[in-house]
């Protein structure tokens, strides 16, 4: 038994065709998880090399003496760092592109619209992959900017120390600080 909370191994198609049989009326929250697993991009591990002796083995390696692990090449923490690269990397991308939430994939089957929540083409349809046509993912709307309609600005006297007029002070601070997260510069 182990007390990993990842397993390896599991290939991703059939996690997906796993994903196609299970009712999402069950557990909503769990299956858009593993749907959000499942859509993030493979990650290619590159394998740690010892620069003494080309061993990938950490117990070969420190055997030979060369230390592999205390030389920075420690096999499961450099997996586990560029994994989280790039999961973090696709995560940057996908907020920079601007697009809203991804839903769903479209495709036609035989002249007719079709809808599915993983990328059709990576599923197990029994062959009938071949005959789809226009496969697009489908997003939700981005968010539209709110306009904000700020109050109005506070009078302030300069060189006058007052308890209202230090209030004011920071009322428009918080106002003009507020105006430069919503773009309008004053």
């Amino acid at each position: 038994m182990t007390n990993n909370p990842t397993i390896d191994g599991v290939p991703r198609r059939m996690l997906t065709a796993l994903l196609c049989h299970v009712s999402e009326f069950e557990n909503r929250a769990l299956v858009d998880e593993l749907r959000a697993l499942l859509d993030a991009p493979a990650v290619e591990r590159q394998v740690a090399k010892c620069g003494q002796c080309g061993s990938t083995s950490a117990e070969i390696c420190n055997q030979n003496g060369c230390g592999f692990l205390e030389s920075g090449n420690g096999e499961p923490e450099l997996a586990t760092l560029q994994s989280t690269i790039a999961q973090l990397q696709a995560r940057v991308q996908e907020l920079e592109s601007g697009r809203g939430e991804l839903k769903c994939w479209s495709y036609k089957l035989g002249g007719e619209q079709r809808f599915y929540p993983t990328d059709p083409r990576k599923a197990d349809f029994g062959g009938y992959a071949e005959l789809m046509s226009d496969v697009e993912p489908l997003f939700t709307a981005p968010p539209a900017p709110a306009a904000v309609v700020l109050p109005e600005r506070k009078q302030v006297t300069v060189g006058l120390l007052s308890e209202s007029n230090t209030y004011n002070y920071g009322w428009n601070t918080c106002l003009d600080a507020t105006a430069a997260l919503n773009g309008d510069r004053k």
